[in-house]
């Protein structure tokens, strides 16, 4: 995850991964390091290597963003309604509740009702889309 925000939040490491073609393996060449580079043998778990291949996917399949506002309201207590981001790039409508409870810090049985709002009017429910494809363009529209 900090790797991916990091991507996001500079635009010259993210164009560099990006400029890298599918077919070519990333290596972390670290030789002291045989789990997150490929050690003093060469085989090592190359971890880095291997995260930054899938971030280059991720980044390729959804070249924006999708942060959506989330209000948060009937806590209760002394708690008043406050707003979050939830980045949904690259998920699908079965992922919404996780990262918006992973987002929240708080176990995803908690979230109740993940529905999606257009315009602050339209109610979307979750099985209003079939896959990632059509929440990223409900998302892009937005």
């Amino acid at each position: 995850q900090a790797m991916l925000e990091k991507l996001w939040a500079h635009q010259v490491p993210r164009e560099t991964l990006l400029a890298i073609p599918d077919d070519v393996r990333i290596i972390n060449g670290n030789p002291v390091d045989p789990f997150f580079g490929v050690g003093q043998d060469g085989t090592g778990a190359n971890a880095i290597g291997v995260e930054l291949e899938l971030l280059r996917g991720l980044l390729r399949a959804f070249p924006r963003r999708h942060l959506l506002a989330v209000k948060v309201a009937a806590l209760g207590g002394p708690l008043e309604p406050f707003m979050v981001q939830v980045d949904l790039t690259g998920a699908g409508p079965g992922e919404v509740a996780a990262r918006a409870a992973r987002a929240l810090g708080i176990a995803e049985e908690a979230v109740e009702d993940a529905s999606l709002m257009k315009d602050s009017f339209e109610r979307h429910d979750l099985t209003d889309f079939a896959d990632v494809a059509q929440l990223s363009e409900f998302l892009t529209e937005g």
